[in-house]
């Protein structure tokens, strides 16, 4: 808790601290038969004392040397907007279609690069679900995360090909090929844990039944 609330303030995206302990309170009571809501009393006060002495703790921990760190979002905003720049030329295309194909590759063409952005920012939502963002630097995790995202969507870039530099070198001089795949690993390991606890889950719904 006391984590959320530092990292929100230290952002400028403050949280009640209210908000903080509700939804702290529903995450530990969320496999349990107490699931009443809680309320403003006894437990609440000391929660919020707790939470409250605990930031301060950490604070002084930090020797009160917080800094706002760079994320990736700004960065996937930028190559996103550069991205569609280049699209708008003719320069993208759906993997693996003719660009003499006529009106069904323009239409595969929009569909995908219309589920470019959501999906982007969907992917760089998930990989927080590890360290990733504390072991790479944002710009190569925005890069990265736009790379999976636009073998996912199915587009291809093709002037990359017969480039002597691949479009995401350009964006860094110290990205490369490695650092790219060890980031996209580090993705789908994300949402490989996230299907085995699916399964596990379902089976065990079923075995209820």
């Amino acid at each position: 808790m006391a984590s959320i609330s530092l990292g929100g303030k230290v952002q400028e995206e403050h949280q009640r601290l209210r908000d903080v302990i509700v939804s702290y309170y529903r995450y530990r009571t969320l496999h349990k038969n107490r699931r009443s809501p809680l309320e403003v009393g006894d437990d609440y006060d000391r929660l919020r004392e707790s939470l409250v002495q605990t930031e301060l703790f950490l604070m002084r921990l930090l020797a009160y040397h917080v800094r706002r760190p760079s994320l990736p979002h700004p960065y996937l905003v930028h190559y996103l907007h550069s991205l569609l720049h280049w699209v708008g030329k003719g320069i993208a295309q759906p993997c693996g279609s003719d660009l003499n194909a006529g009106g069904n590759s323009v239409n595969a063409s929009a569909i995908a690069l219309a589920r470019l952005p959501g999906l982007a920012w969907s992917i760089l939502a998930d990989s927080y679900q590890s360290a990733m963002c504390l072991d790479f630097a944002p710009e190569h995790i925005a890069a990265a995360v736009l790379h999976l995202a636009l073998r996912i969507a199915g587009v291809e870039i093709p002037g990359n090909r017969h480039s002597e530099m691949a479009w995401w070198q350009a964006i860094s001089d110290s990205l490369s090929r490695e650092i790219v795949e060890q980031i996209q690993l580090r993705v789908m390991d994300i949402y490989a844990v996230d299907d085995k606890f699916k399964a596990s889950t379902l089976n065990r719904f079923t075995d209820e039944f």
